[in-house]
């Protein structure tokens, strides 16, 4: 069961041992301590990457960039594919130095299937941009899988009963963060460390589990390439 921001709210009053009455007039503002849960689920999936969710990018004949969305936090794969063909063409990423070895002189002129995509700009405020080589040569789209930053719940009290947008079981590295900064912003500065080194921690284990694909605790599949033969001595 997910945590809602209500009890988070109150799960980080009790550890910041706030007195029932302090809400509005306490040390410690409901509305700057939902601000501070905000912020920490904003840490956590900037940081531990574990937010993972689609988009599709449209692009028409002849057009090779489309922007990103401006809530990415990095971009995990990307697919090609078109109206007139069930076909999923999975596009493989290189940096834009990389790429002007395969495209040279034809990088804007070279039209076809796409094959790569690269990227212009940074992360958010609609200036990045994702760029594909060979530059689309009928309507097609681009289904993208990224890493995203949740929107800011309300902090006057109407999304308490929302549940924290983060995995199901990890909502406390929030609470431990929001700790953090409030005691940080009183200056308790043992406290304010104490909570930075459990959110520390606990951050490690979740960057673990998404690195390994936290849905899942089976090995991944090992791919033979022929281009790249398997030694025999690693096969026992």
């Amino acid at each position: 069961m997910t945590m809602t921001l209500g009890e988070a709210l109150a799960e980080l009053r009790d550890r910041l041992d706030e007195t029932p009455g302090s809400e509005t007039s306490g040390m410690w503002t409901n509305p700057s301590l939902r601000r501070r849960l905000n912020r920490g689920v904003r840490e956590v999936a900037r940081r531990g990457e574990c937010m993972e969710k689609s988009t599709t990018l449209s692009f028409s004949a002849g057009v090779q960039t489309a922007t990103m969305p401006t809530d990415m936090v990095r971009a995990r794969k990307a697919e090609w594919y078109t109206s007139a063909s069930s076909t999923r063409i999975p596009l493989e990423y290189r940096q834009r130095e990389n790429l002007d070895r395969i495209w040279g002189h034809w990088q804007v002129t070279s039209q076809g299937t796409p094959e790569f995509w690269t990227s212009d700009g940074y992360p958010g405020g609609g200036a990045h941009k994702l760029l594909l080589y060979p530059t689309p040569g009928e309507t097609g789209t681009v289904k993208l899988f990224y890493y995203y930053l949740p929107t800011d719940l309300a902090t006057d009290g109407s999304a308490d009963s929302t549940s924290l947008p983060l995995p199901s079981g990890w909502e406390d590295l929030a609470i431990d963060f929001a700790e953090h900064m409030a005691w940080r912003a009183v200056n308790d500065t043992d406290n304010a460390a104490a909570a930075l080194q459990r959110f520390t921690d606990n951050l490690q284990a979740i960057v673990a589990a998404s690195n390994m694909n936290y849905v899942a605790d089976q090995p991944s599949q090992m791919i033979y390439d022929p281009q790249y033969p398997i030694e025999p001595w690693t096969m026992y």
